[in-house]
């Protein structure tokens, strides 16, 4: 019996799950799948960086759907339909088919990058990819994209924003990673919509007081900074889901963590902490928890709190020993003690908690 192809289980999953959005990047695909067409379920369809040569016509049958993502496919033949995300130059060689009005979306290139002045013809813009560009300033004409819910601005070299970012209110989906900030702008927290915030790589030494302000955030990504400590606001963040504060130079954490209620995922990975902290212990719906390299040499027996852990990584600390509360997890299916002094190089799974 022949195998299903893996892109087709993931329109079936997501048809199961009611999703709205579909994920197909980097699959590999020289064609649109026609299973997609079989129903009009999707909102949202990656179809970034795979073989794709053709856009059909009958995309436009898909009524539910706002923005197909092209980025990365050597299109040879395009339709006129509204919700394209294309790169800039698949829009500049079929500039006579395309209606700016119907993109959706635009990714530029560093050869592309001297033609941002062209913003200008894209309004509606909801997505704009400027990532890997080399930027070291934003221009200020950014501002009339007032349509933008997503803006990837990673791996530049800016230092600084625009103030006009802030009149981006529709904005739910920044990131800034890899970039050379050395403080969080005032105006990415007036940005009050934001729901995807990405800061990871940056020279970054403190969080803002005004980080409170962003009351939307579910994901918030803090890895390969310099903190050296986390303000008591950030316990205002009460929507956030996962947090990651790895590779910082964090001592200890604010006991106000604990009213993270809604996190299911935190890594405290290669941080200075020494010990887990009873705060996060109280974060009862916590289904990851990574606390690589922190020079861990016990687990507290309040552990046992953490009811919805699936996954604990403890590798490459110095742990001799585990608590017996660890036995009460019953729902871990993953407890990595790799490159422990107990435990050298193992994988333990959940009914081996030895």
């Amino acid at each position: 019996m022949s195998k299903t192809p893996k892109h087709l289980e993931y329109i079936q999953r997501a048809r199961e799950k009611g999703e709205t959005k579909l994920y197909l990047s980097f699959a590999s695909l020289s064609e649109i799948p026609e299973e997609i067409f079989a129903q009009d379920t999707f909102e949202k369809i990656l179809l970034d960086n795979n073989q794709i040569r053709f856009i059909p016509t009958r995309i436009a049958q898909l009524k539910k759907l706002r923005m197909l993502v092209l980025f990365g496919n050597p299109l040879e033949e395009v339709a006129d339909v509204p919700g394209l995300a294309l790169d800039f130059s698949i829009y500049q060689k079929f500039k006579k088919l395309l209606s700016p009005a119907h993109l959706a979306g635009i990714r530029f290139t560093k050869d592309e990058i001297t033609s941002l002045d062209e913003l200008k013809v894209f309004p509606q813009l909801t997505l704009l990819d400027l990532s890997g560009n080399q930027l070291s300033q934003l221009p200020e004409a950014i501002a009339n994209l007032q349509n933008l819910t997503s803006l990837y601005l990673s791996y530049n070299q800016l230092s600084q924003l625009p103030e006009a970012i802030a009149k981006l209110q529709n904005l739910t989906s920044l990131d800034l990673s890899s970039n050379q900030l050395m403080q969080i702008p005032d105006d990415i927290t007036k940005l009050r919509n934001l729901t995807f915030l990405d800061l990871a790589h940056n020279q970054l030494v403190q969080l803002p007081n005004d980080i409170a302000k962003l009351q939307n955030l579910t994901f918030l990504n803090l890895s390969y900074n310099q903190l050296t400590q986390l303000p008591d606001a950030i316990a205002k963040l009460q929507n956030l889901t996962a947090l990651n504060l790895s590779y910082n130079q964090l001592t200890q954490l604010p006991d106000t963590i604990a009213k993270l209620q809604n996190l299911t995922s935190l890594d405290l990975s290669s941080n200075q902490l020494t010990q887990l902290s009873d705060a996060v212990t109280k974060l009862q719906n916590l289904t990851s928890l990574y606390l690589y390299h922190i020079q861990l040499t016990q687990l507290p027996g309040t552990i046992a709190k953490l009811q919805n852990l699936i996954s604990l990584g403890l590798g490459y600390n110095q742990l001799t020993q585990l608590p017996d509360a660890i036995t009460k997890l019953q729902n871990l299916t993953s407890l990595d003690l790799s490159y422990t002094n107990s435990h050298k190089s193992r994988m333990l799974s959940p009914n081996s908690k030895t």
